[in-house]
């Protein structure tokens, strides 16, 4: 025990031993505890609000990104990448760059359900309507969680590249016309601990036409893993999607430049990469919106080390080009 804690006090990156307790409380003040006497860790740790009554099978639930098969393992094509001829900012924030939009700064809340898959999707896609098309819409997570059957499987999981297919081939719906199934809000905590997956209806609450309701790119691609392209391609067309590999100390992260510092992976993760900047210290971060209610984080939101791939998030950021009108087509 001893030589752990050493390995931890000087910055080594290490897991927990043994059998994962999946019945236990989520939240460990031991957890805490070795993160924020770790000289080396960069960020801060403590209780969010947000998981103050969940075991960790209720949270390894919302980690909703899937495994690829082993005939998945190829890498994701179209690949993007993006001329050297930017001069790209040494800090830039999609708040910032692009106020009128204000779904970049909204923080939304998945619920218990692993539909961050969906939530990371949608939003930014819905950046990128406003951004590149100048149309400030609010698109249905609840759309590719009920309907979408190649995406995966609902609040199960799901795969955040289908999803931009989905966008592409089929379109996805207002949240006006449907809302996602826990859009009154969910106070944490309080919520009952699982949702099972919507159905799927394909009928607007409102008085609009499902096919009209659609909205498509007309570009889905994945974008390479450098990090100029990661960031030319935010910085030209807006937010993209990110996937990572989610470990028990993250639930705990209340500050700063977020690597992993101890504990056992609780699952795979999807969230949207806003921008980027430097601490004064200089260590390099990815700005990231998360999905977990604004009583997670920093209000919803958590900085994380930028060129090191840390916990796999640089690995294949996915996205796509709006296409300026809505669909005409119920596929």
């Amino acid at each position: 025990i001893a030589l752990l804690f050493s390995a931890v006090a000087q910055g080594v990156r290490v897991a927990e031993s043994g059998k994962l307790d999946l019945g236990r409380p989520l939240l460990q003040k031991s957890i805490v505890d070795i993160v924020n006497n770790d000289p080396n860790a960069g960020w801060k740790a403590g209780f969010n609000e947000r998981f103050i009554n969940h075991t960790v099978r209720d949270f390894k639930r919302l980690c909703g990104v899937l495994p690829k098969s082993s005939e998945e393992v190829q890498p994701l094509r179209p690949l993007r990448s993006h001329p050297r001829t930017l001069d790209l900012p040494k800090h830039f924030d999609a708040r910032e760059a692009w106020p009128q939009c204000a779904s970049i700064k909204t923080i939304l809340d998945q619920g218990h359900c692993g539909s961050c898959w969906a939530f990371g999707a949608v939003e930014a896609l819905t950046d990128r309507f406003c951004i590149l098309n100048n149309e400030n819409v609010s698109l249905s997570e609840n759309d590719l969680v009920a309907c979408c059957s190649s995406c995966g499987f609902g609040c199960e999981g799901g795969y955040p590249y289908a999803a931009w297919e989905y966008f592409a081939q089929t379109g996805v719906v207002t949240s006006q016309c449907d809302p996602y199934f826990d859009g009154k809000g969910c106070k944490h905590p309080g919520c009952e601990p699982e949702y099972d997956t919507p159905v799927c209806v394909k009928q607007c609450v409102d008085n609009e036409q499902w096919r009209d309701s659609k909205h498509f790119t007309v570009q889905t691609y994945a974008v390479n893993s450098d990090i100029y392209d990661i960031q030319a391609e935010i910085y030209k067309n807006g937010p993209v999607e990110v996937s990572y590999t989610v470990y028990e100390d993250f639930a705990h992260y209340k500050s700063g430049v977020y690597k992993h510092v101890f504990g056992q992976v609780l699952g795979g993760h999807a969230v949207k990469f806003i921008g980027w900047g430097t601490t004064d210290d200089g260590k390099d971060y990815w700005i990231v919106a998360n999905s977990w209610n604004r009583s997670w984080g920093e209000d919803g939101f958590f900085q994380i080390s930028r060129g090191s791939n840390e916990c796999g998030i640089e690995s294949e950021p996915v996205a796509g080009i709006p296409l300026k009108k809505t669909g005409f087509s119920d596929i």
